[in-house]
């Protein structure tokens, strides 16, 4: 998973909690579809309310979330989205092809295949 921000800064606040969740063994997956499924916007509040409750260290979160690691990390994502022309979310990249929205299990297993 590449933390790609569209929606302004919550969605960094977000995306930066996601790249510090790594840092924490196991816990990411838990957290990232935690946050993905939560309806309507989130803050930074609901954020460390999620990491929370996904059993992550909060405070070991913020710190990690102002790490040059992770500045570089959404420098990337933003360059990588940028020069392949992906301007949304969910984008998949699997074998150098790119599909923007959502995808089931058996789409994604035929652009590995084709």
């Amino acid at each position: 998973f590449i933390e790609f921000p569209i929606k302004g800064p919550d969605s960094t606040v977000a995306a930066r909690a996601a790249m510090a969740a790594r840092q924490q063994p196991d816990k990411y997956v838990a957290f990232h579809f935690a946050l993905m499924s939560q309806e309507g916007a989130v803050d930074q509040n609901i954020v460390f309310a999620i990491a929370k409750k996904a059993g992550l260290d909060v405070t070991k979160l913020k710190t990690d979330m102002a790490s040059p690691g992770v500045d570089l990390a959404l420098a990337r994502a933003h360059t990588l989205a940028q020069s392949s022309g992906i301007d949304g979310t969910p984008a998949f990249i699997v074998d150098g092809k790119i599909r923007e929205g959502a995808v089931n299990d058996s789409e994604l297993a035929q652009m590995s295949k084709s």
